[in-house]
């Protein structure tokens, strides 16, 4: 019965990409990266930043990756005075010098002016309608305090798909990497239904819903620009912004990012720590904020039964009723033995091992209550991961959390492997020092070199009877992987 279950799950993959291919033209990946089933490092990616030029241990590192992609610090220190796209080809080569065979990708945000981007900003700062106005005549910000290009223009079209033209000329840049590419769509889902927090802030922004309606079509038919001026050796990526927006842009970008946090978590957005001797971290009620940021999606703690029932699907969790008031849910995260408390009431108290500094407050509306794991969104994006693979387009997935926690760690690498196909890529970033987003954070993690092997079962099949949530997949290897997204955990034995 099972084996039936996995046969339809593979057949409806199939027939699905069967059923699109002839509906329309998909972007085809003519030139992709280097892949290989050998090893997960065979698959992997890393996205970057490093403020200075790479040294000889930098290049070591990022000439195992098969795509190498740059953010926006890139070189700001070295060549501080130059335009970020000369600053991001001048990375590529030394990383193309290192591994002729890297596939290099240059970052650009399909939305936000960013002063760096000189060959963008010069233009629209001389030119203000290339930026989106609302219907007051004040300058709509994306991400304050920049403005907001407006792709419904066909003159800002333009001069963005030139601008990812030029990297490409240099020779040493492969494709591009559109940050935010389906943020209307994300928008206008806050805007109209969204909490009154996102309400408020993409009000305050100017935002307007007519205004996200229409830059929804313009900002897909970017894509088509920049698919059709790039050629078909371009990779042109399209990075998602989750949140419950549709992904749609397979249709006219033959590469995607799902999200920024594939089956993981942001930090909390108080950091983490400078010495992880200091505790950090700001409770929420019916929320754990700490090192996974987990949140409980499907079980409110406002009760110690329920509390119980919570802790009872999480690793090192302790339910302790503090008295006949007051309910507690103690979660102790295991890497750094840092102890959190979800208390009921209309208060939130901090309860640690360590002394809470006398500056801690609690806020109910603290701004990491919306980057919890969701387990929803995990299986959405394992399966546009399935699907793309079904279609032959990339995908690249980024997990990211501590460092050291390999909990965390097997589990983003379990619901990838799970789900991948050909040209399925993936990595794991570490939060600390600079982010998950930069040089520092990027590690190669022992289970890069681990065998793996071709996958014996189709992507997503069942493990159990029953469970949505349960998934595991076999490797030609002997490595099995199995994961339940509900739990947060997966166990994955390597093979020899």
């Amino acid at each position: 019965k099972e084996l039936t279950v996995t046969h339809i799950m593979s057949t409806r993959l199939t027939a699905f990409a069967a059923v699109i291919t002839v509906a329309g033209a998909i972007p085809p990946l003519n030139r992709p990266p280097g892949f290989n089933w050998g090893t997960l490092g065979g698959m992997t990616f890393a996205h970057v930043t490093k403020s200075d030029v790479f040294n000889t241990t930098d290049l070591n590192l990022l000439k195992k990756y098969q795509i190498v992609q740059f953010d926006k610090g890139q070189n700001s220190a070295s060549m501080p005075y130059a335009t970020l796209e000369d600053r991001f080809i001048a990375a590529a080569r030394q990383v193309k010098h290192a591994n002729p065979k890297s596939t290099l990708l240059m970052y650009l945000n399909g939305l936000i002016d960013f002063p760096s981007f000189q060959r963008l900003h010069n233009v629209t700062e001389a030119n203000e309608t290339l930026l989106i106005k609302n219907s007051k005549g004040v300058l709509v910000e994306t991400l304050a305090p920049y403005g907001t290009f407006d792709m419904r223009n066909p003159t800002m079209r333009e001069l963005f798909v030139s601008d990812a033209a030029y990297g490409l000329s240099s020779g040493v840049v492969d494709g591009v990497f559109i940050d935010r590419a389906n943020w209307a769509s994300r928008g206008l889902l806050e805007l109209t239904n969204g909490t009154v927090p996102q309400q408020k802030s993409l009000e305050a922004h100017g935002w307007e819903a007519p205004i996200l309606r229409s830059l929804i079509d313009a900002q897909t038919q970017l894509f088509r620009d920049l698919t059709s001026t790039l050629g078909p050796d371009a990779i042109v990526l399209a990075k998602e912004t989750g949140g419950g927006a549709p992904f749609l842009d397979w249709k006219v970008a033959n590469a995607a990012m799902t999200t920024d946090t594939f089956c993981s978590s942001y930090a909390p957005s108080n950091g983490p720590p400078s010495s992880l001797n200091k505790p950090w971290t700001t409770p929420i009620q019916g929320h754990v904020a700490g090192w996974q940021a987990v949140t409980i999606q499907t079980m409110n703690t406002s009760t110690f039964v329920e509390c119980q029932k919570a802790c009872a699907k999480r690793n090192a969790c302790e339910a302790v009723q503090y008295n006949t008031e007051i309910d507690r849910c103690w979660f102790l995260n295991e890497t750094y033995n840092e102890r959190l408390v979800c208390m009921n009431g209309t208060g939130v108290e901090w309860v640690s091992n360590r002394e809470a500094p006398a500056s801690s407050t609690c806020k109910a509306d603290a701004p990491n209550i919306s980057y919890g794991y969701d387990p929803q969104q995990c299986l959405a994006d394992m399966q546009t991961v399935a699907l793309a693979a079904t279609r032959g387009q990339l995908t690249e997935s980024h997990g990211q959390g501590p460092p050291g926690d390999v909990v965390s760690r097997t589990f983003t690498i379990g619901c990838f492997l799970v789900a991948a196909g050909n040209y399925s890529y993936f990595s794991h970033a570490s939060w600390l020092k600079s982010g998950a987003w930069s040089l520092a954070g990027t590690q190669w993690w022992p289970e890069y070199d681990h065998p793996l092997g071709e996958p014996i079962d189709p992507p997503l099949a069942p493990a159990s009877q029953g469970s949505p949530w349960k998934f595991s997949r076999r490797f030609s290897s002997g490595t099995s992987v199995t994961v339940d997204l509900e739990a947060q955990r997966a166990q994955i034995s390597w093979g020899i």
